[in-house]
């Protein structure tokens, strides 16, 4: 800190207040717990924006998060590196940064022996990006859009098939906490549900895209019904 302020000074006192009131809030991995639509071993992940909230440069926040046998196991919360312009621009950034994180993590785990032999299912509230990101058909926009975009859909192809975009309701967007503030009524969930001890629902859109994206899960669940995790010696939490 090059200049603080009591301003900086009030906000570490609030930070060390949280930190202290969760110090024994701890993250819970439970494979006989999985239910739904993920099987045990099998992650899955959220990708969320929040549009030029930074004052006052106008940078958008972007957050992700995947969990594993219900609870997180890789996070991040950022800026962008770049002002956009569009609220689904930073949707399309925010699923590129997923993405590429998504790549990594999916090596780690299979070193672990969680076999990912499914495509890794991303969720997102915009239904612009999600339609975007599955067909690319990029014209007359800049070049850093264009990349993040191509990125993006060509994960999605069959040849490569390492991720699968679906648009779920913001009601049950678990990324947005880490870009934008929440009343303790839905963050409280939110991050109980990150953390492993709850699980909330999927709540995917009544809209003709809905099906589309539904079909793509059911499709990645169905495929491999008999897909079982095999744990790393060294991992006796899991």
């Amino acid at each position: 800190m090059i200049r603080p302020s009591p301003t900086h000074l009030v906000i570490a006192k609030k930070l060390l207040c949280y930190l202290k009131g969760c110090k024994n809030v701890t993250l819970h991995w439970c494979a006989l717990d999985c239910n739904g639509a993920h099987l045990p071993g099998t992650m899955y992940g959220y990708a969320d924006a929040s549009f030029a909230d930074t004052i006052p440069h106008r940078h958008s926040s972007v957050g992700y998060v995947f969990l594993l046998n219900r609870a997180a196991i890789s996070w991040r919360a950022s800026r962008t590196a770049l002002i956009v312009i569009h609220a689904a621009e930073a949707e399309l950034y925010s699923l590129s940064s997923a993405t590429q994180e998504a790549i990594y993590v999916c090596k780690g785990c299979i070193e672990l022996g969680f076999l990912q032999n499914s495509p890794t299912i991303m969720y997102a509230d915009c239904q612009v990006a999600v339609a975007f990101s599955k067909e690319n058909k990029f014209c007359n926009c800049s070049k850093h859009i264009s990349l993040r975009w191509s990125f993006v859909v060509e994960r999605q192809s069959l040849t490569i098939g390492i991720i699968a975009v679906v648009c779920i309701s913001r009601t049950g967007m678990l990324a947005n906490m880490f870009c934008s503030p929440r009343p303790a009524s839905s963050f409280i969930p939110f991050r109980n549900t990150t953390l492993g001890h709850t699980q909330m629902p999927i709540a995917l859109l009544i809209t003709e895209e809905r099906d589309a994206s539904y079909s793509i899960l059911v499709h990645a669940v169905s495929e491999y019904p008999t897909v079982r995790y095999r744990a790393h010696p060294s991992i006796d939490m899991l």
